[in-house]
This record gives C-alpha cells, structure tokens and sequence, in this order.
C-alpha cells in the first residue's frame, strides 16, 4: 500500500483549517452562551431566563433593564 504524503498533508491542514474556523465561531459574541456566574452575553443570558420562567412549576416573568445588561424584576404569573 503506497500513501501519497503531500495528500495526507493536505487532508490535514484542511482538517485544522475546519477547526480553526470553528472555535472562531464559538467564541463570537453571537454564538457565546450565557454563563451561570459572570454573564457576557447578555442577550442570551436573558432569553435563557425568560425561557427558564415560562417552563417552571411556578411561572414568572423576567423583566429586564431597557440598555439589555441585567435583570430589573421577576414577577410570578
């Protein structure tokens, strides 16, 4: 069995090149999920709120500040 080099090579560097890519993605701010502790990513630390309320066995409702960083009140429904 022969293996031609120079494609091996080429199959990895396109594989890093992929991975590269990928983690670039992950860490934008648009794919960043919310953190439990320090949240940085407003926006989706929000809406996991917001979903986490409405799907509780005591629902209520996450009201946050006008500017999108933090939350002013929760009300129960």
């Amino acid at each position: 069995m022969i293996i031609n080099m120079k494609t091996v090579a080429e199959g990895i560097q396109k594989a890093s090149k992929k991975d590269k890519l990928k983690k670039e993605k992950i860490l934008s701010k648009e794919y960043r999920p919310a953190h439990h502790l320090r949240a940085i990513n407003w926006k989706a630390f929000i809406q996991s709120a917001i979903k986490t309320g409405l799907e509780s066995p005591t629902p209520y409702k996450v009201i946050p500040y006008k500017n999108g960083i933090g939350i002013k009140k929760i009300e129960l429904l």
